[in-house]
């Protein structure tokens, strides 16, 4: 897939939409070449270049298509930065144009005004720690120095001298995120990560204070970073404790502000999830509701946050036996006239299709599927190898279920040819047993109901306390157990999660 094609694959469906008007919106064209180009490479499809220009102009011809395809990049570029911009309300993004229109009145000889501007700008990106940002706008303030500056010019080269010693922190931070991130695959396969000790080597072997983890930016940053490595290993219960002794530390040291209090409400949310992830909804649901009751007041931070916690929220409420509050919930937000990101977008499907599945309303969880239009290598470059396919296992099971055998036979032979390297890495072990009893099922429902599976199953899987099992785990694992015992799967679900 070339660039310009890849670019295109992001686009929503909406937003395909949207921009044909956007390249007609000076004039409106029977034919044009570059949206036929558009079309072609919106398909799921590998282009050569002789077979898209025959598709064009149904002849070889480069500098037609050349002209068009560089039109065409033109138009997406355009039509993406005016998107941005549209949707960039961060603190940034206002300095950032703070700093353009300065730049502009010193231009045009206003240096009255531009001074105002730039004072604005300061105060912006030194209210949001934006020192990078700040450095540069008390640089332009050196360089323009003059008499609308209504400060001594030492006063300013002070206040760049200490601002540039946080931008060299800022930079070795940079360093530590990407040290950590570079040998993440390394610790992965660690049985035990001391994420405390772990952070006070790294701040020692570059010469950096433990005390600006006070900072919510950066300590919520580190911890995006150190909650890749749980994800992976799935080890949320060895990861709450940190997170939250993290949290409640900021809240002992009153370091959240208004400026900052996004970090505040990512971090409580990351802590959301991870109660959830260890199976303690209740704990989940309060923090849940202490973010929206905080983001209510702005209506950039709930903008921000409606999806993530519309989607906790109806899943923590599935999980303790409120399924229909939990549809309702996803199908009210997906009816809204908001505009989803692609990986949104996705989730929200999946989830919704996941929760028709435990109310056995089969029928509206295929269609459900179903409105994920792009291929499996698109949603690959969106949600990962393992999002993936988990989605296919979910679509092997909803065919069984519905009575579907040959459909869910078929999609278990394309699974396992298309995820053999998948399958063959030693952390998805328990993955592959988990396929090869969900075939063991389909093959003959009867013997699953059988003494002797169940012992196959008990001794297939490395198990391990309930109360730390990962919940997705818990999941597949209840679906077999429904077919053992022929009972529901949603209720041996609770059965199982009551358990902890």
């Amino acid at each position: 897939m070339d660039r310009l094609q890849e670019i295109i694959h992001t686009f929503q469906e909406e937003e395909y939409k949207d921009f044909a008007y956007f390249v007609q919106r000076f004039r409106r064209r029977q034919s044009r070449k570059d949206l036929e180009l558009f079309q072609l490479l919106r398909q799921d499809k590998e282009w050569t270049t002789m077979s898209i220009m025959q598709a064009l102009y149904g002849r070889s011809n480069k500098m037609a298509y050349y002209a068009t395809r560089k039109r065409l990049y033109k138009q997406v570029y355009d039509y993406l930065s005016i998107q941005n911009k549209e949707r960039d309300d961060t603190d940034t993004a206002a300095t950032l144009n703070l700093i353009a229109l300065s730049l502009y009145l010193l231009d045009h000889g206003r240096p009255k005004l531009a001074w105002y501007y730039l004072k604005q700008a300061e105060n912006q990106a030194a209210g949001s720690e934006g020192y990078s940002l700040l450095n540069g706008i008390l640089l332009l303030q050196i360089d323009h120095y003059g008499p609308y500056a209504h400060q001594a010019l030492s006063q300013i080269i002070a206040k760049y001298e200490a601002n540039k010693k946080k931008v060299i922190q800022e930079e070795k931070l940079t360093i530590i995120y990407s040290e950590i991130k570079a040998n993440m695959e390394q610790w992965k396969l660690q049985t035990h990560i001391d994420y405390q000790d772990l952070i006070t080597q790294l701040f020692k072997k570059y010469g950096l204070e433990q005390e600006i983890l006070l900072h919510p930016r950066i300590i919520y940053k580190l911890i995006q970073i150190m909650r890749s490595a749980i994800i992976a290993k799935k080890e949320y219960y060895q990861f709450e404790p940190f997170i939250i002794t993290k949290y409640k530390k900021l809240c002992a040291n009153n370091v959240f502000t208004p400026k900052n209090i996004y970090y505040q409400f990512s971090i409580q949310f990351l802590i959301a999830h991870t109660l959830y992830r260890n199976k303690k909804f209740d704990q989940s649901l309060a923090y849940v509701a202490d973010i929206e009751a905080g983001v209510a007041h702005s209506t950039a931070l709930t903008k921000q946050f409606r999806v993530r916690l519309c989607q906790l929220q109806s899943i923590c409420l599935a999980y303790t036996n409120k399924l229909p509050q939990a549809i309702a919930k996803i199908e009210e937000l997906m009816q809204s006239k908001t505009k989803f990101e692609p990986k949104e977008n996705l989730q929200l499907l999946t989830q919704l299709g996941i929760f028709y599945f435990q109310q056995q309303e089969y029928k509206k969880a295929n269609q459900t599927l179903r409105k994920i239009y792009h291929s499996d290598q698109w949603c690959e470059r969106i949600m990962g190898t393992e999002w993936v396919f988990k989605k296919n296992l979910m679509e092997i099971i909803l065919y069984y279920d519905q009575g579907k055998v040959d459909l869910s036979e078929a999609r278990m032979r394309a699974v396992e040819r298309k995820f053999r390297d998948f399958l063959a890495d030693a952390r998805y072990t328990r993955v592959k047993t988990f396929l090869m009893a969900i075939k063991k099922v389909m093959q003959d429902p009867f013997y699953a109901q059988t003494d002797e599976f169940e012992q196959q199953i008990e001794h297939a899987f490395e198990w391990i306390p309930m109360a730390e099992e990962d919940l997705q785990a818990v999941g597949f694992y209840a679906w077999l157990k429904s077919k053992m015992q022929q009972r529901k799967y949603y209720q041996v679900l609770l059965e199982l999660v009551r358990q902890i």
